[in-house]
């Protein structure tokens, strides 16, 4: 459970890089 909310709070924040480029 945790690990599933780890993993979308890293890929909303690889996202968040994509759109600051």
């Amino acid at each position: 459970m945790a690990m599933e909310g780890d993993l979308a709070i890293k890929v909303d924040f690889y996202l968040d890089q994509l759109v600051g480029l």
